[in-house]
């Protein structure tokens, strides 16, 4: 009896690590609706050569990636980032960082638009990652304060307005929270906290982690999942145990 219940109890808890030893979350399994987006995420091979971070499960195609890597934005939007002068190489990586973010990061569809399918509107990013994006752009150049709506489009390539003239990100942003709530409209909105916020670039050998961020008053499902898990293994713990 006493080697019965043993085995039981051995059963019952193997099964239980195995499914808490797991990272449970409610994985998002769809695709914000954007010109380069795949409709679900998925992993990428060999000819993924930007946008490392989301290689493993991405919304984004290795043609994107070898483009963008290519031609920056150029032939993907007719969009030029260096209207006021070449930006610095530090400062483009963030541009970059966030052309990626925005075409590759499967989560941030639980922020879109209920008017727009292939934009988000207020998607928290992390002050430190935003901290480090202004410190990054702080002295270079642009002509506009919304990279979105403010340049002149009427030729189809985005141009400077007329009567502007390009100042440096600190003249135009502030700092980084004018920088993240302003430079791509509503798009983003700046973290201070860095609670339940995303980033931009990640180690592409670690897990997403922006996979745990939830708009505000919504809680990620594995804390529950776990509970439900562990109730159910006890009461199929005390069911074998007491048949016995």
């Amino acid at each position: 009896m006493v080697s019965r219940r043993r085995q039981i109890c051995f059963l019952v808890g193997a099964v239980l690590a195995c499914i808490l030893s797991v990272k449970c979350q409610d994985l998002v399994d769809d695709c914000i609706d954007g010109e380069f987006h795949k409709t679900k995420p998925s992993p990428e091979g060999s000819d993924y050569v930007e946008c490392h971070s989301w290689k493993s499960r991405t919304c984004c195609t290795a043609n994107y990636t070898k483009e963008l890597a290519t031609n920056k934005a150029t032939n993907l939007y007719n969009y030029h980032w260096d209207r006021c002068g070449n930006l610095s190489q530090e400062c483009e990586r963030y541009i970059i960082d966030e052309e990626c973010f925005y075409s590759c990061e499967p989560n941030v569809i639980r922020w879109q638009s209920k008017s727009d399918n292939d934009t988000f509107i207020r998607v928290p990013i992390c002050g430190s990652f935003c901290d480090k994006w202004f410190d990054a752009c702080k002295n270079d150049l642009t002509c506009v304060e919304n990279w979105l709506d403010d340049f002149n489009y009427t030729t189809g390539v985005n141009h400077c307005p007329t009567d502007s003239t390009c100042r440096t990100f600190a003249e135009v942003y502030g700092d980084a929270a004018g920088l993240c709530n302003k430079m791509w409209g509503v798009a983003f909105k700046y973290q201070a906290s860095n609670k339940n916020c995303m980033v931009m670039s990640f180690d592409p050998k670690q897990e997403n982690p922006n996979n745990d961020v939830r708009p505000s008053g919504v809680s990620s499902g594995s804390s529950g999942y776990h509970a439900s898990v562990t109730f159910y293994a006890v009461l199929l713990l005390l069911s074998f145990w007491n048949s016995n």
